[in-house]
């Protein structure tokens, strides 16, 4: 795990640098996805969470993962715990 995470998602152009930068430093491969979209993200993760996991979600607030975290929480029968950072 990456810091107590199960998975660190990454979304968008920028996201690729993070999750590029957190891969070579401290993470897991396993533990860091990268997605270029929204859309790609909720089927890829779709796949992978589980009740119980805690993934962090990193985009540019537009990208509007917000929503994604919640559908990806419901559909793994979980409740989502959101805690949005401005920045």
């Amino acid at each position: 795990m990456l810091g107590g995470l199960d998975a660190l998602v990454c979304v968008g152009r920028q996201g690729q640098v993070i999750a590029e930068s957190c891969r070579r430093t401290r993470g897991h491969p396993r533990s860091i996805r990268h997605y270029p979209d929204r859309d790609a993200a909720r089927r890829g993760l779709s796949r992978i969470v589980r009740p119980g996991d805690l993934v962090l979600f990193k985009a540019s607030r537009g990208l509007g993962l917000d929503r994604l975290a919640v559908a990806v929480a419901e559909r793994a029968g979980a409740t989502p715990q959101l805690r949005l950072a401005a920045g």
